[in-house]
C-alpha cells in the first residue's frame, strides 16, 4: 500500500488547500474509505492536523470546513476514532455529529451517534503554565467554548 502522499498523486507532502473538495487527497479519501473491509479492519483510525470538533475558544471552529466535507464520509464509513493535534491540549468527545446541520430547523449543534468517530485531540501543550494534579498536567491558558465544550468527554 503507497503512502497517502504517493497514491494520492499529490505534488507534496506539505500539501494544503482552502478548497478541500474534489482535490487529489478528496478523490483519494474517497476511494480509500470505500475500499475498508471492515471484517478485515475492525478498527478504522483517521488522523489529521487540525481537529474537526474541540473546545478551544481560539480554534473551535478551525476544522468547520473539514467537517462539512467529511464528517459524513467518516460516520457512514463508521470511523472509530480520530486523532487531531494543532490545539495545545487534550480532550476527548463522545459519539457525535452533526451531519443534519441545519440552521433554518435548529439544527446546528452536534449530537450523539452511535455511528459517528470518537474525537479525541492530543496537541502536546507547549510553552505555556501548566498545573500537575495527579492525573496528568493541565494547560491553564485556555478556556472552553459553547457549544463544543458540552460534548467534551475527558478533559484535562
Amino acid at each position: 500500500m503507497a503512502t497517502p502522499l504517493l497514491a494520492s498523486k499529490s505534488s507534496s507532502p506539505l500539501w494544503y488547500s482552502l478548497c478541500l473538495k474534489y482535490t487529489l487527497q478528496w478523490r483519494w479519501l474517497r476511494e480509500e474509505l470505500k475500499r475498508v473491509e471492515r471484517e478485515k479492519t475492525p478498527w478504522l483510525i483517521v488522523i489529521m492536523h487540525v481537529p474537526i470538533y474541540n473546545s478551544n475558544v481560539k480554534h473551535y471552529t478551525e476544522g468547520e470546513s473539514m467537517r462539512t466535507v467529511f464528517e459524513n464520509w467518516f460516520v457512514k464509513a463508521k470511523v472509530d476514532l480520530i486523532f487531531a493535534g494543532h490545539v495545545h491540549a487534550y480532550e476527548r468527545s463522545h459519539r457525535i455529529s452533526n451531519i443534519h446541520y441545519n440552521i433554518s430547523r435548529g439544527d446546528q449543534y452536534p449530537v450523539p451517534d452511535k455511528s459517528a468517530p470518537v474525537y479525541v485531540t492530543v496537541g502536546t501543550p507547549t510553552s505555556a503554565p501548566y498545573i500537575s494534579h495527579g492525573r496528568g498536567v493541565t494547560n491553564i491558558c485556555f478556556s472552553l467554548s459553547t457549544p463544543y465544550g458540552l460534548y467534551i468527554q475527558y478533559l484535562f
